[in-house]
């Protein structure tokens, strides 16, 4: 394995803070730390001209995983998430450079899709949990259906119905 991955020596890595500038290739890009889809995940965003380079943190036609692996990084992936696209959907982007898919504008209407369709899917594992009590796989299976062909699927899909779990409570009043 460490044929096929070579980490820098520590020494070599940059330490970077959300809302930093940092200069690469003769270009200033401002950083925008977006946990969610990833504890450590940024974007940059290029001011003179409007470029953003959004990772996986916003794509053009599916939602970027958000899953729940473990209790003791951020317990609550799907709040972190909706919160970091929150802080990004007002930024005045000419054009967005997703980590898949082909370029796009409309970066407050994109994020504005995305998070509908969490509300979405949050709204559907109520629905499913008023009708009967249930565990995550169950409701995995429910919302998932064919899409679950292999054990990576599933566990993806598991571990984003569980940060969905995770996120009702904080996200209900009463």
């Amino acid at each position: 394995m460490r044929k096929v991955i070579s980490v820098p020596a520590h020494e070599a890595i940059t330490p970077v803070a959300d809302e930093q500038y940092l200069d690469l290739a003769d270009e200033r890009y401002k950083i925008f730390w977006v946990p969610g889809h990833s504890d450590g995940q940024i974007c940059l965003f290029r001011e003179r001209d409007g470029v953003f380079l959004a990772a996986d943190h916003v794509l053009p036609r599916i939602t970027p995983n958000i899953g729940l692996y473990s209790e003791y990084q951020r317990p609550n992936p799907l709040a972190d998430y909706l919160n970091s696209l929150a802080k990004v959907a007002g930024l005045p982007a000419s054009v967005v450079l997703p980590g898949h898919g082909e370029p796009f504008a409309n970066l407050a209407g994109r994020t504005a899709e995305i998070a509908a369709h969490h509300e979405e899917r949050l709204a559907h594992i109520l629905s499913l949990l008023h009708e009967q009590p249930q565990h995550a796989y169950a409701l995995t299976e429910q919302l998932f259906g064919a899409r679950l062909k292999n054990d990576e699927a599933k566990r993806m899909a598991v571990a984003e119905i569980i940060s969905h779990l995770e996120y009702l409570p904080s996200s209900r009043p009463g």
